[in-house]
C-alpha cells in the first residue's frame, strides 16, 4: 500500500507556504472513498511486511542480492515470474539486478538496503482481504526461494546471526549509499536499521471527516511507544542476543531525532487542553509542516547526493542554497521520503512502530491498530489513557527498548490492549474472520496481559531448550509452539 505522494513538475524555488499547501493538497488529502460514510466498513487496510531472507549453512546467512551470488534472491524470483504473472523491474544500471517485482494484484515486492524482502499489499476494504493476499504471496515466495535459491523467509525484528558490517549494503541505489554515509556520521544505529532490521507497517485510512483524521493521527502517535513494547521482537544486536527486547526501538531512538519519532510539541499541546484542542486537518498540516521544516537535510540529490558539511534544516535550505542548489518541489517530495516518523501521512496513515513478527502473529498488529483507530469508542478511550503520557513521551520511547519489563509500561500496555480488543470485537465480521480474531485474543492473553513480549518468550524458549543460539530447528519449534497457542491448543 504505497503512498500517494505526487511528484510535481514545478521548478520554481520552494517556499514554506508552498510546502504547507502541498501537505494539505496531497499528503493530508482525504479521498472521496474515505469520506463515504455509507460504506459498511470503517476504512481500508493495507500491510507492508518486511521479511528476513536466510540461506547458507543452517539458514544463518543474510543478503544475497549480489547477481554473482549463488543464492541471488532477485534471480530466484525472476524464474518464478512468468508462471505467477509477476513483472521483474530491473535496475537502471543493468539488466542483471532486479530492483523490485510488480505482482499480479498490483502489489509489490521490494528490497531493503540489507537485502530484506518487503511485500506491500494492496489496500482492501476489510482485513480479511489483506490476510488472504499476504498468505498467498508469502506461500509463492516460500516455494520460489526454496526451489531456486535454498532460502527461507523469517519474521523477526533484527537479524539473529549477522551484524551490519558483515551484511554490508545490498541495494546500491545512490539514495541508499548517501543514507548509509549520512547515518554513519551520526553513529552506528542508522546502518543497523538499514541492514539488520525488519518491521510491519500497518496502513489505515484517515476517516470520514477532519475531526476523525486528527484524532486518529494523534492517537496513533501516542500509541507508538506502547506498540513498540507490546510487539517487541528484536532482541538481537549485531547477531547476538542482548538484554533488550526491542533493539529496533533503540536504533530509532538514536538515529536522527530530526526525522524520527512523533510531533511532541503538538501532542503536549493536545494533552494540556484536550477539550479545546483544534482537532482539524489544518492542525495536522501545521504539526507535520513543523516536523518537516526542522528535519535535517541528509544530502542534496541535485548536487550529486553530497552531504552538507554542517547540520542544515529543510527550512534553512529554503532560506539559503546548499552547494548553490535551490530547493524545488521535487526536493520537497524527496525530503518527505527521508522522514521516518512513527506515523507517516501519505494519503493514509503508514504506522511504522512494530517489529516484524513470526507469521503466527503477523496480522495481530493490524487487528490492534484497527481496533483502536477504527472504533470510535476505543479511539476516545485510547486518547484518554495516553494523553497524560504526552509530556513525557520520550521516556516512554526509551522504556520501549525493554519491551514490557518496566511495570509502568506493562500496566498501560495491558490497558491499551484491552481497549484494542474491545474495539476490534466491534468491527465488522470481515475484520475478524479466518482465524485472525483468535490470533488477536491469543496474543493478548499469552503476551501483553501477562507482561510478556515475543522477544521475552524467545529468550525463555532458548533457556528452556538449553541453547544460546536460535538454530533453524529451534526456530521452527518455536513457531509451531506459537501456532498451537494461537489455536488455543495449549
Amino acid at each position: 500500500m504505497k503512498g500517494l505522494l505526487l511528484e510535481p513538475h514545478d521548478t520554481t524555488k520552494l517556499t514554506i507556504e508552498a510546502c504547507s499547501q502541498f501537505l494539505s493538497d496531497n499528503v493530508f488529502c482525504m479521498s472521496s472513498v474515505q469520506k463515504d460514510a455509507s460504506k459498511n466498513t470503517p476504512g481500508k487496510v493495507g500491510l507492508e511486511i518486511e521479511m528476513l531472507p536466510l540461506g547458507g549453512k543452517g539458514f544463518e546467512r543474510a543478503g544475497f542480492l549480489d547477481p554473482s551470488g549463488a543464492q541471488n534472491i532477485g534471480a530466484a524470483l525472476s524464474l518464478a515470474a512468468p508462471q505467477k504473472r509477476w513483472q521483474p523491474i530491473f535496475d537502471s544500471a543493468g539488466m542483471s539486478i532486479v530492483s523490485s517485482i510488480k505482482l499480479e494484484e498490483k502489489d509489490n515486492i521490494t528490497f531493503e538496503p540489507g537485502g530484506q524482502i518487503e511485500h506491500s499489499s494492496p489496500a482492501y476494504d476489510c482485513l480479511a482481504g489483506v490476510v488472504k493476499r499476504v498468505n498467498e504471496v508469502q506461500a509463492d515466495l516460500d516455494v520460489s526461494l526454496a526451489e531456486n535459491a535454498q532460502i527461507k523467509l523469517r519474521g523477526i525484528g533484527t537479524n539473529p546471526y549477522m551484524g551490519a558490517e558483515e551484511i554490508k549494503l545490498q541495494v546500491h541505489k545512490q539514495r541508499y549509499k548517501a543514507m548509509d554515509q549520512y547515518f554513519s556520521l551520526i553513529g552506528p544505529w542508522g546502518r543497523l536499521m538499514m541492514r539488520e532490521t525488519c518491521s510491519i507497517q500497518v496502513c489505515l485510512d484517515y476517516g470520514i471527516d477532519e475531526r476523525t483524521l486528527a484524532k486518529r493521527f494523534f492517537a496513533a502517535q501516542l500509541t507508538a511507544p506502547f506498540a513498540r513494547a507490546i510487539f517487541a521482537y528484536s532482541p538481537y544486536l549485531g547477531g547476538k542476543l542482548s538484554d533488550f527486547d526491542c533493539i529496533r526501538s533503540r536504533a530509532w531512538n538514536n538515529i536522527d531525532p530530526s526525522r524520527t519519532g512523533v510531533q511532541n510539541q503538538t501532542l503536549t499541546e493536545f494533552a494540556n487542553d484536550p477539550l479545546d484542542f483544534d482537532l482539524s486537518k489544518q492542525k495536522c498540516v501545521e504539526a507535520y509542516l513543523s516536523f518537516l521544516m526542522k528535519s535535517n537535510v541528509a544530502f542534496v540529490p541535485g548536487a550529486g547526493y553530497r552531504i552538507p558539511s554542517s547540520s542544515t534544516t529543510f527550512s534553512e535550505w529554503i532560506e539559503s542554497d546548499i552547494f548553490s542548489v535551490s530547493p524545488r518541489h521535487a526536493d520537497l517530495v524527496h525530503q518527505l521520503t527521508m522522514l521516518f516518523p512513527e506515523v507517516r501521512p501519505k494519503g493514509f496513515f503508514e504506522i511504522r512502530s512494530v517489529d516484524s513478527q513470526d507469521r503466527v502473529w503477523q496480522f495481530v498488529p493490524a487487528c490492534f491498530y484497527s481496533g483502536i483507530l477504527y472504533d470510535d469508542d476505543a479511539l476516545d478511550k485510547s486518547l484518554d489513557l495516553l494523553l497524560p503520557c504526552a509530556s513525557n513521551i520520550d521516556w516512554w520511547f526509551e522504556c520501549s527498548e525493554y519491551g514490557l519489563q518496566h511495570q509502568k509500561m506493562a500496566n498501560i500496555a495491558s490497558e491499551l490492549m484491552l481497549i484494542a480488543l474491545e474495539g476490534y470485537n466491534r468491527l465488522p465480521l470481515c475484520y475478524r474472520e479466518g482465524g485472525i480474531e483468535r490470533s488477536m485474543g491469543a496474543f493478548a492473553e499469552n503476551f501483553t496481559l501477562t507482561g510478556k513480549t515475543p522477544a521475552s518468550e524467545l529468550r525463555r524458549f532458548l533457556v528452556e531448550s538449553h541453547k544460546d543460539r536460535l538454530d533453524d530447528y529451534l526456530w521452527q519449534s518455536l513457531s509451531e509452539k506459537w501456532s498451537e497457542l494461537s489455536l488455543g491448543l495449549n
